[in-house]
């Protein structure tokens, strides 16, 4: 009896979804290469950076923005997305409420 060729294709998606997925878990290097922090807006943007402050946070940060936030005005919370460690490689990427 001959598996369905559909099948088979699910089987090994499965397999390489696991095996993709662990280790992704377990590299240190993977874990530090996205991460996303809320933000409040402190200056609206102007045609290239926007001025956020992180919670918790007392400094300004001036980072680029998505054209999902080029009509966010201060105090909106916004969602920042960081490549890395290093916060110059930010971007303003949605509203925290991700609404249109």
């Amino acid at each position: 009896m001959s598996v369905n060729k559909t099948e088979q294709a699910r089987e090994l998606r499965r397999s390489l979804k696991s095996i993709i997925k662990s280790v992704l878990l377990e590299d240190p290097t993977f874990q530090d290469l996205w991460h996303v922090r809320r933000a409040t807006v402190v200056t609206a943007p102007n045609g290239s950076t926007c001025g956020v402050r992180f919670v918790g946070e007392t400094d300004t940060i001036n980072l680029a923005y998505s054209s999902d936030c080029a009509s966010v005005s201060v105090g909106d919370a916004v969602l920042v997305g960081i490549i890395g460690n290093t916060l110059s490689n930010g971007i303003v990427w949605q509203t925290a409420t991700f609404g249109n």
